[in-house]
């Protein structure tokens, strides 16, 4: 009876411990990802809730299957003089230059490696690299959806510009001054 007593004992300390280990696991995968993510972490566990590190895990997961590389010195020039004539039409155009911006973003990030697709898959892609300016990003591609009803303002779409380039400055590796061009949005 002794014998079994001690058995049940010992298989209670391992369990016991194997969930505390598991736990400890965890809890330590839970704070890599707030630490990697940051703000995004936070709005993961408001969308889905107890799951939001899976799909954390497996959006990092995704993302380094992809092929991303730095521009070109050519890209880089190319894409800053892209944008740097976006700037300057908002004076004129401030939803043409808001378009513009949502284009030229698009196209440094299928150029650097991100999924041509869908806006969800470059914002998904966008948040593990970025996820400091990733709802930037979200918030700026809303209110260029939202001017196709009318629905914005010129102050809006000048927010959406802003917006645009705290992405756009990371994604091209070199800073673009706030209104370094006439008319650009600051």
């Amino acid at each position: 009876m002794t014998i079994v007593i001690i058995v049940v004992l010992a298989v209670i300390v391992v369990a016991a411990l194997a969930f505390g280990a598991w736990q400890f696991v965890q809890r330590r995968r839970t704070q890599q990802l707030q630490d990697r993510f940051g703000p995004e972490y936070d709005r993961a566990v408001d969308q889905y809730g107890s799951k939001a590190d899976s799909v954390l895990a497996d959006r990092q997961k995704k993302v380094e299957q992809y092929d991303i590389r730095p521009l070109s010195a050519d890209d880089r020039s190319r894409f800053t003089e892209e944008w740097d004539v976006i700037q300057r039409q908002f004076v004129d155009d401030p939803s043409g230059a808001v378009e513009g911006a949502d284009r030229v973003i698009r196209d440094v990030m299928t150029t650097v490696g991100y999924p041509a697709g869908a806006f969800d898959q470059r914002e998904e892609a966008a948040s593990v690299q970025y996820p400091d300016v990733v709802q930037n990003y979200r918030r700026a591609h809303q209110i260029s959806q939202a001017k196709e009803d009318g629905d914005v303002s010129t102050e809006d779409l000048r927010g959406a510009m802003v917006l645009y380039r705290s992405l756009f400055t990371r994604l091209v590796g070199t800073p673009v001054e706030a209104g370094a061009s006439s008319g650009a949005p600051s």
